[in-house]
């Protein structure tokens, strides 16, 4: 974290380690309930223009705010870039880089990442019940 003025994240959240949070004092960066953000992952708040000529001003970054809603899970060494919002229920795949807003309940994956997958909040997405993991190679003979 660069300045951390204008970075909420919520108790609930975990971000896993060698994480980079590129914020600005100018732009929020807003992280919500119940966020998984895996290894590696960077979320940038700030860029620079793409204009050499703009560049060699006296202050050259370009700040954006960046909103991760509730419940998003973001795998390893994903990029979220600056202005981005990931919406509630969303998956951004490993390395992918979002450059684009996320809908909710939308993943995403790629370079630039693109919608794979919608409606991650219907019932073809429930978690089984405890029950039914297989957490033995017993249990994953008897479902073989």
């Amino acid at each position: 974290m660069d300045y951390g003025l204008r970075v909420k994240i919520h108790p609930t959240a975990f971000l896993n380690r060698n994480c980079v949070l590129l914020d600005v004092p100018v732009a929020d960066l807003t992280i919500g309930a119940h966020v998984k953000i895996a290894p590696n992952v960077t979320i940038a708040c700030v860029g620079h223009p793409i204009n050499p000529d703009e560049r060699r001003s006296p202050d050259p970054s370009v700040g954006r705010a960046v909103t991760i809603e509730d419940d998003v899970w973001i795998a390893a060494g994903a990029t979220i870039m600056p202005g981005v919002t990931v919406g509630k229920g969303a998956f951004v795949g490993a390395m992918a880089m979002v450059n684009r807003n996320v809908e909710p309940y939308t993943a995403v994956g790629g370079n630039p990442a693109k919608p794979f997958l919608t409606g991650l909040n219907e019932d073809r997405f429930r978690v089984l019940e405890p029950s039914t993991y297989v957490t033995t190679l017993e249990d994953a003979l008897a479902h073989a």
